[in-house]
C-alpha cells in the first residue's frame, strides 16, 4: 500500500461510525453537532459546529446544511455530542435543513456519557429508551485509522494549538535557544569552516592574505 492511499474504514453500525468521527475531525468533539456526508456508500466530508446553546438553531443548522450540500454528497448522519436539552434542537434544526438541501438523513444520533441515541430509531431492541452503551475500542475503526496515520487529539483546542502561529514567550524560547545554538557552532568550528569570519589581519577585516571585501551583512 502507497504511503498516499488510505485504507477504507468499514462504518457497520452507529458505534463504528462514533469510533470513527474523531479521525474524520482530527479530535473528539464535545458540545458538538457534526454531520457526516455520504456520496453513495462513500463519506466524501465532516462538518463540525458548535451546539447553539439558548440560541435559535435555525441559522446554523442552514449554514451546515448548505456546506454539506455544496460538497456532492447525496446523504448524511447527523451526531449530536451532549446532553438531550442541548442537542435534540440541533440535530432537528439540521435534519430539516439538509432535507430541504435535498439531502438523505441517514440516522440522527445523540452521544454522551458513553452512550448513544438514535432519533430515527424506534425499536427498543436495537435502540433502547436508556441509549447503547458503546466502546470505540471495540471498534476496528480506531485501529484502521491509526494505521492509516490519521491522528484524534484530545479536543478541539489541542487541535487549534497544532495550527496557531508561534508567538510570545514560546517564539522567544525558541529565538534564544536558536542564537545559542549559532554560537555554539561558531566556537567549535574550524577556522577554514567559517566563511566571512573576521581573521587576525587585513582591511576592513577581509580574508588574511587576499585583500577580499568582507560579505554584506
Amino acid at each position: 500500500m502507497n504511503s498516499t492511499e488510505l485504507p477504507r474504514l468499514s462504518v457497520r453500525s452507529p458505534a463504528d461510525l462514533i469510533a470513527a468521527v474523531p479521525y474524520l475531525l482530527g479530535f473528539h468533539p464535545t458540545d458538538s453537532i457534526v454531520v457526516v456526508a455520504l456520496s453513495g456508500k462513500r463519506i466524501v466530508f465532516a462538518a463540525r459546529g458548535d451546539l447553539p446553546g439558548d440560541a435559535d438553531p435555525y441559522e446554523p443548522g442552514q449554514h451546515i446544511a448548505a456546506v454539506t450540500a455544496r460538497q456532492g454528497a447525496d446523504s448524511a448522519t447527523v451526531v449530536g455530542y451532549g446532553p438531550a436539552t442541548r442537542v435534540t434542537p440541533a440535530v432537528d434544526a439540521v435534519r430539516a435543513a439538509l432535507a430541504e438541501a435535498g439531502l438523505a438523513v441517514l440516522d440522527a444520533l445523540r452521544v454522551t456519557d458513553g452512550r448513544w441515541w438514535s432519533y430515527l430509531c424506534t425499536e427498543p431492541e436495537c435502540c433502547p429508551p436508556e441509549g447503547t452503551r458503546y466502546d470505540p475500542q471495540s471498534s476496528a475503526v480506531p485501529a484502521a485509522a491509526v494505521f492509516a496515520g490519521q491522528v484524534a487529539l484530545p479536543d478541539r483546542a489541542a487541535l487549534a494549538a497544532q495550527v496557531a502561529p508561534v508567538g510570545g514567550e514560546a517564539m522567544r524560547v525558541a529565538v534564544e535557544q536558536a542564537e545559542q545554538r549559532l554560537t555554539d557552532l561558531l566556537a567549535t568550528a574550524p577556522a577554514a569552516d567559517l566563511l566571512g569570519a573576521r581573521p587576525t589581519g587585513g582591511r576592513h577585516g577581509g580574508v588574511a592574505g587576499h585583500g577580499a571585501a568582507p560579505p554584506c551583512w
